[in-house]
């Protein structure tokens, strides 16, 4: 799903406002959209290039701004009409036809068409690109007609094909590899306006005719890798000091010095962690000894 529909889904953390559906009974249900969302990044921005993009906050981003051919609700992992409508339809065991949804365009106005497709597919599968291993059952996507594609596939009646046809995001064929990685454009709920190394802000897409529609007036993404913006930071806020204090029982005392005794008396050896324990917490790990000097 998409920032601004009823079930936001892009991975990130909202900070700011957020539309009147998604606030609880604490909130006002009357206000719907309307505002300016700002979410927060854990990771700063890289590529934006959705067929070679591993950036979680390009990712999330792009989730706004593109479709697949089917979409994944990453909430579950089920799969949605995108810029196809219906299940593929099975000419035979290895070929499928899927339908572009009706009067489909990018952000830009310009229509989508088989060949947006193609060359998406085609950019997805070429040699270097991210996400080329998912992709290697699609042997060819081809243009039937103007709203019909034929898909190719090497595994008979391929049951993932959504799924793995969700992975391949849709940009104009006209757009070159340097503006895809910039600032791609889309058929999504939202369009990029301002881009930055720190935050980006999205707008509207005024052409988008899918289910999810923006409903506030601009969503602005920020970086928050600053260190002292993190919990964990040395120059963080820290909470108050417990006023209790721990003390040990009787009994543990006693056992703390007869473990002190006992690793007095004992004699130089050379251990080591069980393998088979190192590492975990659960059980305390078993050391392996071996006296430092031979015994006679």
């Amino acid at each position: 799903e998409h920032v601004g529909s009823r079930d936001p889904g892009a991975p990130v953390t909202l900070l700011g406002d957020r539309t009147g559906d998604d606030i609880g009974d604490g909130g006002s249900a009357a206000v719907v959209g309307g505002g300016t969302m700002t979410v927060g990044s854990a990771y700063g921005p890289s590529s934006f290039d959705p067929q070679n993009c591993s950036s979680a906050f390009c990712l999330s981003a792009n989730m706004n701004v593109m479709e697949g051919l089917y979409d994944i609700d990453f909430h579950d992992y089920s799969v949605s009409d995108g810029l196809c409508v219906g299940d593929p339809v099975w000419v035979d065991d290895n070929t499928c036809e899927i339908t572009l949804r009706d009067g489909v365009a990018f952000s830009t106005g310009d229509p989508v068409t088989p060949e947006d497709v193609i060359h998406s597919f085609e950019r997805a599968k070429a040699d270097g690109m991210m996400y080329v291993s998912f992709l290697t059952m699609i042997e060819s996507i081809e243009k039937k007609d103007d709203k019909t594609l034929t898909v190719k596939v090497t595994i008979p009646q391929f049951s993932l094909i959504k799924e793995r046809l969700g992975i391949i995001k849709v940009t104009p064929a006209t757009l070159s590899d340097d503006d895809a990685a910039a600032k791609p454009i889309g058929t999504g709920p939202w369009m990029y306006d301002e881009m930055s190394d720190t935050y980006v802000t999205l707008v509207p897409n005024p052409n988008y005719n899918g289910n999810h529609p923006a409903r506030d007036n601009a969503l602005r993404i920020d970086s928050m890798t600053d260190p002292p913006a993190s919990p964990l930071s040395p120059r963080a806020p820290r909470s108050s000091p417990s006023p209790f204090r721990l003390t040990a029982s009787p009994s543990s005392r006693a056992s703390a010095a007869r473990s002190t005794r006992s690793r007095a008396s004992a004699p130089a050896s050379s251990c080591s962690t069980s393998r088979r324990l190192r590492g975990t917490t659960r059980t305390p790990a078993r050391l392996s000894c071996m006296p430092s000097t031979p015994t006679t």
